[in-house]
């Protein structure tokens, strides 16, 4: 009796889902990317065809778009890692039906979202643009199907984060900022606080603060704080030299490639104190003394109750360097006498 040999080939059964190496997988792209361009290309092995360059076709299920509303600087502090947990979910569009993760159906299209999903090669695609400050991350559901008889599928979720770029400047609170100091304070006053924001991420959204075209008195009499927008005296402001100062305020982001810009107006109103003596600027010097010839009522106004036997009428001119005497309260008769 002679040997026979046996040949068994085992015909495979499609009993094994597609798998991919990893899940969840993190990706990003920049928020300015151009439509078309590729965020990563998805790979899913099916062990019963190990030698098929395309085992599987792919799905894009759902997008959830996850906005963060991140925290926007005044004063050039960062944004905590845990502010990020304060954010609001949006489910933008699922398809029909989903395949684990247990995502949500709805009668939305995929076709809706930002992204498009290669059926064959699995490229993933930019397909409308990105604007971080709105949605910083997306959360796709995708699936990999096998092309067997009875198919099998897995899923997958992709994390694509929105990389910031500088393209916001920043924003005053107010277009115009009015402040009112007293006149002969201490140098180092503070005189008011201008507040810009930006809601770029990290030295994109960080906002400085400086004069802006300001005259060489503006310069000589206020500083801002570069970092808190803290607007102070250099020195003592006098009002009966200047009353009013005007000058403006720029916000700048602190990015090195490309800085934005914005300026506010800010109005310095300085507030009267009765500071200065009344002077006469007629009769001049030396004795401030006039002989007039006349005798009046006016001069009894004017100079309170003096002697009627004054014959003499005295007229004069005196000048107020402050802003809320009354020249009526002002005078009165210190001496009198005739000759």
């Amino acid at each position: 009796m002679r040997p026979i040999t046996l040949v068994v080939n085992i015909l495979d059964k499609n009993d094994n889902p597609p798998r991919f190496a990893v899940n969840p997988l993190q990706v990003s792209i920049k928020e300015d990317a151009p439509v078309g361009s590729l965020i990563t290309t998805l790979n899913a092995t099916d062990p019963d065809r190990p030698e098929d360059p395309q085992p599987v076709t792919y799905a894009l299920l759902s997008v959830t778009a996850i906005s963060t509303f991140p925290k926007v600087y005044k004063t050039g502090e960062k944004m905590s890692d845990d502010h990020r947990e304060n954010n609001l979910m949006h489910e933008l569009v699922s398809g029909s039906s989903s395949t684990g993760g247990g995502s949500s159906s709805s009668n939305q299209n995929v076709n809706n979202s930002q992204f498009r999903l290669e059926v064959h090669t699995g490229r993933l695609l930019l397909k409308e643009p990105l604007d971080r400050e709105t949605v910083s991350e997306y959360q796709l559901l995708v699936s990999a199907t096998d092309r067997g008889r009875q198919p099998q599928s897995c899923s997958l979720t992709v994390h694509v984060r929105v990389i910031d770029v500088n393209d916001n400047a920043p924003t005053f609170s107010q277009p115009i900022f009015r402040f009112t100091i007293e006149e002969e304070q201490e140098a180092g006053t503070v005189v008011g606080v201008v507040t810009a924001t930006d809601p770029d991420e990290d030295e994109n959204g960080k906002v400085n603060y400086r004069l802006f075209g300001s005259t060489a008195i503006v310069q000589h009499n206020f500083a801002v704080n570069q970092h808190t927008g803290e607007i102070t005296t250099r020195m003592r402001l006098d009002r009966e030299v200047n009353a009013v100062y005007e000058f403006f305020v720029t916000a700048e982001d602190s990015t090195q490639a490309k800085r934005l810009t914005s300026t506010a107006k800010v109005v310095v109103e300085v507030l009267d104190i009765n500071d200065n003596d009344p002077k006469f600027i007629y009769p001049t010097q030396p004795n401030h003394t006039i002989h007039a010839s006349a005798y009046s009522k006016v001069f009894r106004d004017a100079f309170g109750k003096c002697s009627k036997k004054l014959r003499n009428f005295l007229k004069v001119k005196i000048k107020f360097m402050d802003f809320f005497q009354r020249p009526r309260e002002q005078f009165r008769c210190v001496s009198q006498g005739f000759r």
